[in-house]
């Protein structure tokens, strides 16, 4: 556990805030946000792929169960009755 005093914590928030680079390397906040909105936009594109990839082998699998015959007919009610127990 760690405790720290009044007067430390007190240090601590009067201390200025250092980015990690060194002042001749830092980056204006124009750049700055730039980074932030490339990184959120290459993440939601990975979303994205992962999503699209996803609806792909769903739909590939229904398709292939479709070719083979193994379609229910009956309504989605029903299905849902079946799965929680009520067969109809």
């Amino acid at each position: 556990m760690v405790v720290v005093e009044p007067s430390l914590l007190a240090a601590e928030k009067s201390r200025p805030v250092t980015w990690p680079w060194p002042d001749a390397a830092s980056p204006s906040l124009k750049s700055l946000a730039d980074d932030a909105f490339r990184l959120h936009h290459c993440a939601k594109a990975s979303e994205q792929k992962k999503l699209d990839m996803l609806l792909r082998r769903a739909i590939t699998v229904g398709i292939e169960d479709w070719r083979r015959g193994r379609v229910d007919d009956r309504s989605i009610d029903k299905v849902l009755d079946g799965i929680d127990g009520e067969d109809v």
